[in-house]
């Protein structure tokens, strides 16, 4: 293990470069003992020092022999150990977002901290290329989304994704949910050409995987949040075509009366309402507002938008 993972997996690998360039070394981090010693390699932050500190003290308590790190050991697991200080204080990531001394933790934030013990642990007992080192990747970048952090959320899952195919090459259910989730991420942080490459990515082998099965949902799934993408990317001829291919499939599976065809022909007239095709607007709304009333009830609010973008567009039409 050099110094520059050992930084990175403590969390703090922006300082490997001023560690390089005073020429210290992962057999020489005993020899830092005090604040000064990290001023002077231009450590300035407290906070870092002091956690820097925290781990040198944890590794020296761990010393085999004097002087000598056990990361730097001869342990086939070693330079896959990460530290567990961190786990006693909450996410760095959640306190950006909380910047108040006193914050309680929602159920994702909750659901983060478990996470990382999760994934410090299994780094530790597995290794760091583990399967299941990979899901606990996916299981932290998936309440990073559901916590709007989408930055973190697409880091960890791409984490997962390089596992996932390193263990089991690209021809795997789990490698496909991965490049999904990473679209999802990619689509809520309004990347929409990076959402667009992840999508079609995970509709491909989706396809591969099913290509026995012509109405496959999963298929249907993709295709219609690839539509999403290349609606939002104001891309409608492409929307249009993936939410063709999502409502063949919806309609063999479900029949004409399922809110998952509501769906799609919803995004259809929106599609043709950015194309400025009015009419064509209009009759996929309508088909969308009847699906709703029968589905989710007249007073839904998907029948209720509905009708008020049916009303919308009869008085442009008029006009």
């Amino acid at each position: 293990m050099n110094i520059k993972s050992w930084l990175e997996n403590i969390g703090l690998g922006q300082y490997s470069e001023l560690f390089k360039k005073n020429g210290i070394t992962i057999d020489e981090l005993l020899n830092i003992k005090t604040h000064e010693d990290l001023n002077r390699i231009g450590i300035k932050s407290s906070k870092h020092q002091e956690k820097i500190l925290t781990e040198i003290a944890a590794i020296s308590t761990q010393s085999t022999c004097v002087g000598k790190p056990t990361v730097t050991g001869s342990s086939p697991k070693a330079e896959n150990l990460v530290s567990s200080s961190s786990l006693n204080v909450v996410d760095e990531d959640i306190q950006r977002l909380h910047p108040a001394e006193k914050h309680i933790l929602n159920e994702h934030e909750k659901a983060i901290v478990q996470n990382k013990k999760d994934l410090y642990a299994k780094i530790n007992e597995l290794g760091k290329d583990h399967e299941e080192v990979g899901d606990c990747y996916y299981e932290l970048g998936t309440n990073y989304y559901m916590n709007s952090q989408y930055e973190n959320a697409i880091e960890n899952h791409k984490k997962a994704l390089a596992i996932r195919i390193k263990c089991f090459g690209e021809d795997d259910v789990d490698v496909v949910i991965s490049y999904y989730q990473l679209g999802q991420d990619y689509y809520m942080d309004c990347s929409y050409e990076l959402a667009i490459t992840n999508h079609i990515k995970a509709l491909e082998l989706q396809k591969l995987l099913n290509e026995d099965d012509d109405h496959n949902e999963g298929v249907a799934a993709i295709s219609f949040d690839l539509a999403k993408d290349y609606y939002y990317n104001s891309q409608y001829d492409n929307a249009i075509i993936y939410l063709e291919n999502a409502l063949d499939i919806r309609r063999y599976i479900f029949g004409d009366e399922h809110k998952d065809v509501a769906d799609v022909y919803y995004h259809m007239g929106l599609a043709y309402q950015s194309k400025f095709h009015d009419k064509k607007a209009l009759s996929n709304f309508k088909i969308a507002h009847s699906i709703y009333v029968e589905t989710n009830g007249k007073f839904s609010d998907e029948a209720t938008k509905m009708e008020g973008l049916i009303n919308d567009m009869n008085e442009e039409i008029d006009d």
